[in-house]
């Protein structure tokens, strides 16, 4: 559930640096400072996680399925906070890791039973349509295009980009409720409450300019955090 969060988290800091590089004049020799250091600026957070990621402990499962034990044991101690933890989990790990073994030896191919197993069938189906519309509602064509949209609609530039600021923190803020009322409610109650007004919202938004354009608009990032939060959900459960 984290994971939509967040992202909205990013996309907000992305249209923060986008008003802050706004205003920065050209240097001699250098046209369009201001959106080169706009599109420079998603490259530091990107460079500090890079450097993280060397720092993360390599994975005890892809040890042991090597046979390196000792490896994968000074791994899980780097994980776990006591000794006797990581020496627990290396044992799940074992047990589980042969268990596979075994399944692997009765079974065929693995990714034609996804539609030879009707479980595994209706799992990947369901799955297959979940991720389609994920990406079909259009919220990614919103968020990138979303200033030259409000742009269009007859804001200036600056007031644009301040629009967009505002649809990347509505987006964020919109999906805190999912995280608390996605227990509550169940995942396909807020999916058949969420995607009807969303598809609405986006029908006008398409015919309609103006203030109602920032009605319909403001309505639909609302809905799509906790409905995108809801279908990343749903998506990972199903297996």
């Amino acid at each position: 559930m984290m994971w939509q969060m967040w992202t909205a988290f990013g996309i907000a800091l992305g249209f923060v640096a986008d008003i802050a590089f706004y205003f920065v004049p050209d240097r001699p020799g250098i046209t369009g400072l201001n959106w080169r250091l706009m599109l420079g600026s998603a490259g530091v957070p990107a460079f500090f996680l890079m450097a993280q990621v060397y720092l993360c402990p390599e994975s005890p499962r892809w040890y042991m399925s090597k046979n390196r034990y000792p490896e994968a044991y000074d791994s899980l101690r780097r994980l776990r906070h006591h000794p006797l933890q990581a020496a627990r989990d290396l044992y799940y790990i074992h047990v589980q890791l042969e268990a596979e073994k075994e399944v692997e030896k009765k079974s065929g191919n693995r990714f034609l039973e996804l539609f030879t197993y009707p479980r595994n069938r209706r799992a990947t189906l369901g799955s297959f349509i979940v991720m389609f519309m994920q990406q079909f509602c259009g919220v990614n064509v919103i968020a990138y295009y979303s200033s030259s949209i409000f742009s269009q609609s007859g804001f200036g530039d600056i007031q644009a980009i301040g629009a967009s600021l505002g649809f990347g923190l509505i987006n964020f803020f919109f999906a805190l409720p999912a995280v608390f009322l996605i227990d509550k409610f169940g995942r396909r109650g807020l999916l058949l409450t969420t995607f009807p007004v969303m598809s609405l919202c986006l029908l006008l938004s398409k015919f309609i300019h103006s203030f109602v354009l920032d009605i319909s608009l403001t309505i639909y990032i609302q809905l799509d955090s906790p409905c995108e939060l809801t279908r990343r959900y749903t998506n990972q459960q199903m297996y």
